[in-house]
């Protein structure tokens, strides 16, 4: 029969690496009376964050959904040149998906990613008037469903 040997603690290296001991990674007392309440995160909208460039469009990231006014690489560089950040994908820093009100209607796989997100869904005319006055627009006269994920 094999004789029960005392096995030494487990090393492992933390991100920075360093050393570290797996017996010292131990959960915190449940507290009296049993389960907790489950924690649910909830998504919570990207907000704008100026760079400071002065740009009608600075600090938004945005994620182009539909058939634009213009040529989608057109759309792309008005964007850029306004001072916005443009995302291939709705991503958990994406300000705003600028689509159609067709794709709205008959969400895509953007849209609905967008609303579960808690991101604005808005039209081009958000877009254009934003450019037009300067400064982003208030988004609430351009969305075209309400965010589910907010």
């Amino acid at each position: 029969q094999h004789a029960s040997r005392a096995m030494p603690p487990t090393s492992t290296t933390d991100h920075a690496g360093a050393a570290t001991k797996t017996e010292s990674h131990k959960r915190p007392a449940m507290p009296a009376g049993g389960a907790t309440a489950p924690c649910i995160k909830r998504p919570k909208p990207s907000v704008p964050v100026p760079t400071g460039s002065g740009l009608p469009l600075d600090g938004l990231t945005l994620c182009v959904s539909g058939a634009m006014s213009m040529v989608r690489r057109e759309f792309h560089r008005m964007l850029m040149e306004n001072g916005a950040r443009v995302a291939v994908s709705v991503t958990g820093g994406t300000t705003h998906l600028v689509t159609t009100s067709s794709e709205a209607d008959c969400p895509t796989r953007k849209v609905l990613q967008a609303t579960s997100k808690g991101v604005p869904v808005v039209s081009e005319q958000f877009i254009l008037d934003s450019i037009a006055n300067g400064s982003i627009a208030d988004e609430t006269a351009y969305l075209l469903m309400e965010p589910s994920g907010a």
